[in-house]
């Protein structure tokens, strides 16, 4: 009778415990975050984009759990819409814009590549991804279409976008385009205005009423407030033409702001504004004449679609060519600005889950009931004194243990029983919590 009260016991704790975990989304931030940003800064830009195939898969995951809210122009539709790339069950079955790049640079002829193309070894580097639906599953990730001026989108972020997603999501963000960066009068001033603009953050009095209190410091406020929270500074997206000079100065503010306060940077300017080999691009007054073609392997001319502004002389970084067809704006109309930016997207939320680059380390997953200390070293030696299912060492196998093997449930570990791993095969599975259900209250 005993032993029958024992395992009713213990199927009801598993069905309690399978249903809290089924009903609470455990945020997948780094813990130590902001710890670690004091001396391993985040920062994505076209140098990280090789880090891509190098992601862990625990590090993955934590980062597809992550809850993410962003808004922006239609250039923020452009990345939501690179996400997409790597969801679909196979690179021809990828929406037709991840797909679509030039064939020819010299005279600008582009077209969509399909599965002959691939058989065919004829796909450019630059398109070629392997798409994971599971893998880069992207359903935590929601983004919002916002317009305005810089202090307008500032306000209604301050005011609205966050305090009413923020109890919902792990990040709450935004970005300005490049039609936010231009621009430069008493109404309106310049995003980069040394004296009212968006990184001023002191002697603001003589600002005008509309954008006067909207700043980067409302912005660190929210942040000192909610510490358990991550915040991204973006820099903004680029076009050919429009906003090149005040675009890079302010970029270059963003920059030297996040780097002096440790702060995450998802540097989105120095992303578009390479080529796939790393050369800078500039912007379209350079005496060079684009002419869009239609798009086909006829790469018949376009004329209503053509632009040779003549040198001035300046060069002032903007989106490659290489990543859109059009001549002066700056969306990501073809496929290799796509898979740059989602690329780039997985790296910045597996970094924020903990992922440091070319460091091996194993960091353990949080859980809202139990933590852990552990020693820095990279495989765990059991110690024989504990009994194999007793997790937190404690001396007893309980509902603590269940609750440290069903946190880390059908993850990959080193840790052993630390993780639930409670037959030190290397993955937390069903085994172990047979183990623990034969040791428990020993």
């Amino acid at each position: 009778m005993k032993k029958e009260f024992k395992l009713l016991f213990l199927s009801i704790l598993a069905v309690c415990f399978f249903s809290l975990s089924a009903s609470i989304t455990k945020a997948q931030v780094d813990p130590n975050l902001r710890t670690r940003l004091q001396t391993n800064p985040i920062v994505v830009d076209h140098n990280s984009l090789g880090l891509f195939d190098q992601i862990p898969e625990n590090y993955l995951q934590r980062a597809r759990n992550i809850r993410v809210f962003f808004s922006d122009r239609s250039v923020g539709q452009n990345i939501n819409e690179s996400l997409d790339c790597l969801t679909a069950t196979s690179w021809a079955m990828s929406p037709n814009s991840c797909r679509k790049t030039y064939f020819d640079t010299n005279q600008w002829c582009s077209r969509m590549y399909n599965q002959i193309d691939l058989n065919n070894g004829v796909v450019p580097q630059d398109i070629r991804f392997t798409p994971d639906p599971a893998k880069y599953n992207r359903s935590n990730i929601v983004y919002l279409f916002r317009e305005g001026s810089w202090y307008s989108l500032t306000d209604n972020f301050i005011s609205t976008l966050f305090p009413q997603n923020i109890a919902s999501y792990d990040i709450v963000t935004y970005q300005f385009s490049y039609l936010n960066i231009g621009g430069n009068t008493n109404e309106q001033p310049n995003i980069a205005n040394p004296l009212c603009g968006f990184m001023v953050t002191q002697n603001r009095a003589g600002c005008h009423d509309s954008y006067e209190p909207w700043h980067i410091g409302r912005i660190t406020e929210l942040e000192s407030q909610y510490i358990n929270k991550a915040f991204i500074y973006w820099t903004t997206s680029y076009a050919r033409s429009i906003g090149a000079e005040d675009g890079e100065v302010f970029n270059n503010q963003m920059r030297s702001f996040a780097s002096s306060n440790h702060k995450i940077l998802f540097d989105f300017a120095d992303i578009i504004s390479h080529t796939p080999g790393g050369v800078s691009c500039y912007d379209n007054r350079d005496g060079v004449a684009y002419v869009r073609k239609q798009e086909g392997v006829a790469c018949t001319p376009m004329t209503t679609f053509q632009e040779n502004y003549p040198d001035d002389g300046q060069n002032y970084p903007a989106i490659c060519q290489n990543y859109t067809v059009e001549q002066d704006n700056g969306h990501l109309t073809l496929g290799g600005g796509l898979i740059r930016s989602a690329k780039a997207y997985w790296i910045l939320l597996a970094q924020i889950a903990g992922w440091v680059p070319g460091q091996q380390q194993i960091t353990a997953t949080p859980t809202q009931t139990v933590t852990s200390t552990r020693t820095p070293t990279p495989t765990f030696t059991p110690i024989p004194s504990y009994n194999q299912a007793d997790a937190n060492s404690d001396g007893r196998v309980d509902g603590v243990d269940y609750v440290i093997w069903l946190s880390h449930f059908n993850q990959n570990t080193s840790w052993g029983r630390l993780d639930g791993d409670f037959n030190s095969d290397g993955v937390v599975n069903g085994l172990d919590y047979v183990i623990w259900v034969n040791n428990y209250s020993s």
